[in-house]
């Protein structure tokens, strides 16, 4: 872990990458927030890549390649996003901090990712269950193992919609 931050702390961002199950008429981009269920790769400036992704165990892991594979799904069920528009205040800033939370001691089952940057924005990437059937997000939105990934941009949203001690 601690290299793992030593390669993130003090760099920009350079470029973030969602990768989502292919289905038809899926909303990535929602007000506030963003929602997918399969990963995502963030690029430094150094070159650096860092992903959150589901792995072949079947939850969702860190790790520090460009990641868009899984043993259990065809590289064509997964669709690619370049996540320019809702991370573009991001780039010019310095990430100054991130924090990783996990519901286990082992720190296997990662429940979120906290990245602060030097102008003080928060981002908050969390791991839920999956969103309403009107693209809403459920409230409590409680941690899932195999939910979907959340990036709140909003940190009000985020402290409105989810409770850490849930599971």
């Amino acid at each position: 872990m601690n290299t793992l931050k030593e390669n993130i702390i003090n760099q920009k961002l350079e470029k973030v990458i969602y990768s989502e199950l292919n289905y038809p008429k899926r909303q990535i981009f929602h007000s506030g927030f963003d929602t997918f269920d399969f990963g995502i790769n963030l690029i430094m400036k150094n070159g650096f890549c860092w992903n959150l992704t589901w792995k072949d165990n079947e939850y969702f892991e860190l790790g520090t390649t460009f990641e868009t594979n899984n043993k259990h799904i065809r590289k064509e069920e997964v669709v690619n996003f370049d996540a320019f528009q809702t991370w573009k205040s991001y780039f010019n800033h310095v990430i100054r901090d991130v924090q990783f939370y996990f519901i286990d001691q082992d720190c296997i089952f990662l429940k979120r990712v906290c990245i602060l940057l030097d102008n003080d924005q928060k981002i908050n990437i969390v791991i839920g269950e999956e969103l309403n059937l009107d693209n809403s997000i459920p409230c409590p939105l409680n941690y899932r193992i195999g939910g979907h990934l959340y990036v709140f941009h909003n940190e009000e949203l985020f402290n409105n919609k989810f409770e850490l001690g849930k599971s």
